[in-house]
């Protein structure tokens, strides 16, 4: 089956588009074959990264040309996600194993997306270029429907 290659996309900078990225998503899921289980945990990864980028990264400095970055690939066994931004805060990564259970009972409430991240896709990396471009890598195998 033929799936999806390479498809770039770019949103504003704002928590407003979140759904937006989310219905592209399930979209680009659906062209690819993938699970609906798959496209889920696709679109919760996503929507956290890009809520950190908006929060944290951009924080109140957005400006109306910021910007997210979405790159959405499958090959034949895994997908490939980069998120781009050039936030002046960039986020490398680092940070402990969350203790669900120490979590619960302190009724923490977010602080999870690293977590999410680690435990969705095999592979997650951040990186920021010389230009300034944060981008975060997420990879993980597929099994594609036919």
């Amino acid at each position: 089956m033929p799936g999806v290659r390479a498809v770039r996309f770019s949103l504003p900078a704002d928590l407003a588009y979140l759904e937006v990225a989310r219905r592209f998503l399930a979209v680009l899921g659906d062209k690819s074959g993938l699970s609906i289980s798959e496209v889920h945990d696709i679109q919760l990864v996503v929507t956290e990264a890009m809520t950190n980028v908006i929060e944290h990264g951009y924080g109140p400095r957005a400006d109306d040309g910021a910007a997210v970055d979405l790159q959405f690939e499958v090959t034949d066994d895994h997908l490939v996600l980069l998120l781009c931004d050039t936030a002046p805060e960039a986020f490398d990564g680092a940070g402990p194993e969350v203790d669900l259970e120490r979590y619960r009972a302190e009724r923490k409430v977010g602080g999870l997306g690293l977590h999410l991240m680690r435990r969705l896709f095999d592979e997650v990396g951040f990186m920021r270029d010389e230009a300034g471009v944060n981008t975060v890598r997420l990879v993980r195998q597929v099994r594609r429907q036919s």
